[in-house]
């Protein structure tokens, strides 16, 4: 069975963002270091579940704990280990727009097929012109880059509105979005309103079926860390117009990712992905409550863990 490669673009060919991709985790060994023997095994995995394509750095990523030395090396690693097999876009989470542009420069070099931008993170909201204009700046910077939007109000506390992301699918190597609101109708007004080419992926795992049922082009799925091969069904089963064998396996995918949704991001992911033996250890650096209440979630996911796979 092919990957998710099925669409036709007027511009640069966006193959590499579309379907089922995934937001890995950041593995870490338990000194804290990252671990590159388990971003190998991470990668590999990916490549033989047919992934479309691997987010590195993304809020999975930990990309705020990260260092930039840590970061490049990191992308480069990454990028060694693909071995030209599956695209990887990196998550450019800069605070401001000269440090976004900066950052751009930096891992062109690497091969990577895209980068994923955040807004800046401001204790403001900024005006629509202003977001307009930080994109625009970073886009025109680097135009051998291919770039998602990513529109994260929780987090950055800046939505852009269809308007603007309408405005911004104008220039050419601003490729698409990667839309983590779960309101249908905010993501149907989006795709009323951009290029045609203009590639909209779902960010929340609860929203992503019914997203791409009313034409969303994929997701940046989280759960697809540990059910790479669920979501790409989905994914590819969707694209073939069959519906009722994805809802189903959707269905079934579902209370896991409920269940991984219990925590804060990347905690619940993290520990999943060392308890089915995909990383060496389940360190982060987010910091977090580790009472009793968690201690009794984490069992109850070990024991869900055993009975899902």
């Amino acid at each position: 069975m092919e990957n998710f490669l099925k669409k036709t673009h007027q511009k640069k060919n966006r193959n590499n963002f579309l379907g089922n991709i995934v937001a890995i985790v950041t593995p870490m060994k338990q000194d804290g270091n990252i671990d590159k023997v388990s971003l190998k095994k991470i990668i590999e995995y990916h490549i033989r579940e047919k992934t479309n394509s691997i987010v590195i750095f993304g809020t999975t990523g930990e990309f705020s704990k990260i260092t930039r030395k840590e970061y490049l090396e990191t992308i480069f690693s990454a990028v060694e280990y693909s071995d030209n097999k599956i695209p990887i876009i990196v998550g450019n989470n800069s605070i401001s727009t000269e440090e976004a542009i900066l950052t751009n420069k930096l891992v062109q070099c690497s091969k990577i097929s895209g980068c994923l931008i955040n807004s800046p993170i401001s204790q403001t909201i900024l005006s629509q012109e202003e977001l307009y204009i930080h994109f625009k700046k970073i886009a025109e910077s680097s135009e051998d880059s291919q770039i998602l939007l990513y529109n994260v109000p929780s987090r950055t506390k800046q939505n852009l509105s269809p308007s603007t992301i309408s405005r911004l699918s104008e220039i050419d190597n601003i490729i698409g979005i990667k839309e983590t609101s779960p309101d249908l109708k905010r993501m149907l007004k989006i795709k009323e309103v951009v290029n045609e080419d203009f590639i909209i992926l779902s960010g929340n795992d609860l929203n992503f079926f019914d997203f791409m049922l009313a034409g969303a082009d994929g997701v940046i799925s989280v759960v697809a860390n540990i059910a790479a091969n669920l979501v790409f069904e989905i994914c590819y089963s969707i694209r073939l117009g069959k519906i009722r064998k994805a809802k189903k396996i959707y269905s079934n995918l579902k209370p896991l990712i409920i269940k991984l949704s219990y925590s804060i991001n990347p905690i619940p992911i993290k520990f999943a992905c060392h308890k089915i033996g995909l990383i060496r250890s389940n360190y982060s650096r987010i910091e977090f409550r580790k009472d009793k209440k968690f201690k009794k979630f984490q069992k109850s996911l070990e024991n869900f863990l055993l009975n899902f796979f």
